[in-house]
Order: C-alpha cells, then sequence, then structure tokens
C-alpha cells in the first residue's frame, strides 16, 4: 500500500506489511487520520495517519470467513464499522470494544 500526496505527486511512505490485497479503503468521517482496509484474507485494518512520517497499520478483526469487500464507518457513532463479504455476510465491528455482531448471513442452498 503506497501513500501519495497528491499535490506535490510525491510518495509519503509504502507498507508491506499487508497480509493479502486490499479491496476496499473507507475514510472514518470523525476522525479522518484513520482510513479502514478491507483485505481479501478476511482482515479489516484501521492505517492511522496521525503522524504523517509513520503511519501505524493494526489489524482489528481476523476472523471473517470471506473477503471484505466492503465498509462504511457510521457517520455519528465513533469506531464502529460495518461490512461485507463476497459470501454475503453483513455484520458491525466495534473498534473500541472489540466486539463483532452478525447483521445479516446469506445461505445459499
Amino acid at each position: 500500500l503506497c501513500i501519495y500526496d497528491l499535490p506535490s505527486s510525491t510518495l509519503i511512505n509504502s507498507l508491506v506489511s499487508i497480509p493479502g490485497s486490499v479491496n476496499v479503503i473507507q475514510a472514518c468521517p470523525l476522525q479522518t487520520s484513520c482510513i479502514a482496509l478491507g483485505v481479501d484474507t478476511g482482515n479489516i485494518g484501521v492505517l492511522d495517519l496521525s503522524l504523517s512520517n509513520s503511519p501505524s497499520l493494526s489489524f482489528l478483526w481476523q476472523s471473517i470467513p470471506a473477503d471484505v469487500c466492503h465498509l462504511a464507518w457510521h457517520p455519528i457513532r465513533e469506531g464502529r464499522i460495518a461490512y461485507s463479504t463476497r459470501l454475503g455476510h453483513i455484520a458491525l465491528y466495534d473498534t473500541l470494544t472489540g466486539r463483532s455482531r452478525v447483521v445479516y448471513d446469506c445461505k445459499y442452498t
């Protein structure tokens, strides 16, 4: 994952510690220095850009049964992320407590 400064077209930093391919990137509306990443290995990561010289990446949830294809931060409640997978799972994850709650689980028959 490469982080660029678009106005100056310069590379700020690159991160090579992501386990897989990033499918979706979503900035937090309440704290714009936090960016959620959905990875094809069933992980959700949060990239903290508050320190521009040394961005930190932490993975929050690593037991998602399929690759994450959509992410959405809650517009009012801090730290809540909704995600969906390619298998039809939709769930909410609270980054402050570490809890996940499945909202919809599609079963193919």
